[in-house]
């Protein structure tokens, strides 16, 4: 792609007045979009400094339009966002998430989720704390890595390789995945603890009479193999 295209693109999207998400609603086209937070957020002690003025997040629709992505996508389930996840490691704390997260298979740890309570609270604040600008083009993918490489959003991932972010980022998400596997385990130990449970109250013997003759267990009704 021509590079004054990619500039222009990258100058639109960063000059855009950010919009709540349901703005987006009914843009059903590709394109490039990013994420700034109304007020900062709460940052954990030695995560290194972020900037207001950036974006906190730049993302691309590239195999599906801008208004699926963002509400099928950002503002659904945690474990296929890579902006949601950032989002619990930052404010796992703040909203109470730890409880909530979900690690469905301990080898990728790293795609944890979480459970239906948990993707409800962090969804209620996104939209109020987030908002979005964006532009449609045909090529997003030339002008996401032009904006990555110029403003390094701290909330981004894969793309974002070299950014000051991206390693105290991914310490804060294997923190939560952590979280997310002890939860399961302490959910396997209850089921456990449960069925076991329920196994002795149903094996448990029951109290019983011998007939005084034949020495011989009664029946329920009564009666015994002399009678």
């Amino acid at each position: 792609m021509d590079a004054d295209v990619v500039a222009q693109g990258e100058g639109a999207l960063l000059s855009a007045l950010p919009v709540g998400a349901e703005g987006i609603s009914g843009v059903h086209s590709t394109g490039i979009y990013a994420w700034w937070g109304v007020r900062e957020l709460p940052w954990p002690a030695g995560f290194p400094p972020v900037g207001g003025a950036s974006p906190l997040y730049i993302g691309i629709a590239k195999h599906e339009v801008l208004d699926q992505r963002i509400e099928k996508h950002h503002l659904a389930r945690t474990r296929g966002s890579a902006l949601r996840r950032s989002l619990v490691a930052v404010l796992s704390a703040a909203l109470g998430l730890g409880p909530h997260v979900i690690v469905s298979d301990e080898s990728v740890s790293s795609k944890f989720g979480l459970d239906t309570h948990g993707e409800q609270i962090l969804t209620a604040w996104m939209l109020r704390h987030l908002r979005l600008t964006w532009v449609e083009c045909l090529e997003p993918r030339a002008v996401e890595s032009a904006v990555l490489r110029h403003l390094h959003p701290p909330l981004n991932d894969t793309d974002a390789t070299g950014t000051v972010y991206r390693a105290p980022m991914r310490d804060l998400r294997k923190r939560v995945a952590r979280q997310g596997i002890s939860n399961g385990r302490q959910r396997a130990d209850r089921q456990t603890a449960r069925s076991l449970a329920c196994d002795s109250v149903t094996t448990q013997p029951q109290d019983s009479e011998n007939c005084a003759r034949c020495n011989t267990e009664k029946t329920v009704s009564g009666s015994c193999f002399c009678d």
